[in-house]
């Protein structure tokens, strides 16, 4: 994520339970945050604060950091930092885990080990070795980030003092070369203090539903076949799974235990 400017072109992604939370340009101005693509909120990209996306038995908040513009995304369950990742769950056949022997079919996808829910880390995905590593990695790049950009700033300043000793004449120069100091001091300063915005006001903003849940192609819970056309499935509302409507009758309501709380984010919608 460079540490200049007012908008965040490259969109960021992160694995949580077994849901994708992206961050990216909502238009002129402005972030999008989305859940799994079904649900969505505009932020302001000048502002920086929190956003507290409702989710089972974990509080998961995006916040926006930066010295005068919202220009970094963070994402924060349950007060620590995860790091941005695009590897999703692995599922392979059950296996006892090493440390508590219970049967599981999860593996970290980073180093292949296997992981029950209990050796899982906040992020519900990787276990807690591997989401440790990746968090020292991403504050590590975070603070060369804002290195490279104080270095940048000293290379403008220098050649600022160079061209005035060259004879250019210009009553901004050193203004100009000034202004770049002060702000590769301030960025060097950024870099050393790292801000994880624990301490900014909430937005107002919520999140609000744009998709319903995928029917086509989801396995039925009760018969364990797959719905192959819109028209024959249902979404449970007490789970959000597909059911065939045949089924639904019959169909006994398992509500996730984890994931995000879609029923919290329809009535704060």
């Amino acid at each position: 994520m460079p540490p200049m400017g007012i908008r965040i072109e490259r969109t960021r992604e992160w694995r949580i339970d077994d849901s994708v939370v992206s961050l990216g340009s909502g238009g002129m101005f402005k972030l999008k945050v989305d859940v799994d693509g079904r649900a969505e909120a505009i932020l302001p990209v000048g502002v920086q604060g929190r956003f507290v996306i409702p989710w089972k038995r974990k509080r998961v908040e995006l916040r926006l950091v930066g010295p005068s513009n919202g220009i970094e995304g963070l994402l924060f369950v349950d007060d620590l930092l995860v790091a941005p990742s695009k590897e999703a769950p692995v599922l392979g056949d059950k296996t006892k885990c090493k440390a508590h022997g219970k049967e599981t079919r999860r593996r970290c996808p980073s180093c292949d080990d296997v992981v029950c829910a209990r050796d899982l880390s906040v992020d519900g995905v990787r276990c807690e070795a591997c989401f440790a590593t990746a968090g020292e990695a991403a504050r590590s790049n975070r603070r060369r980030g804002w290195f490279l950009g104080a270095g940048a700033l000293l290379l403008l300043a220098l050649i600022g003092f160079f061209l005035g000793t060259q004879g250019v004449a210009s009553d901004f120069l050193p203004r100009i070369a000034g202004a770049f100091i002060a702000g590769a001091i301030l960025m060097a300063f950024t870099g050393f203090r790292q801000k994880d915005g624990a301490g900014f006001g909430a937005f107002g903003e919520r999140l609000a539903i744009t998709e319903d849940p995928q029917i086509v192609g989801a396995r039925c819970p009760d018969c364990k076949k797959k719905v192959s056309r819109a028209r024959d499935g249902e979404v449970c509302e007490g789970c959000e799974r597909a059911v065939h409507a045949a089924c639904l009758e019959a169909h006994a309501c398992r509500p996730a235990k984890r994931g995000p709380d879609w029923a919290a984010i329809r009535a704060d919608a």
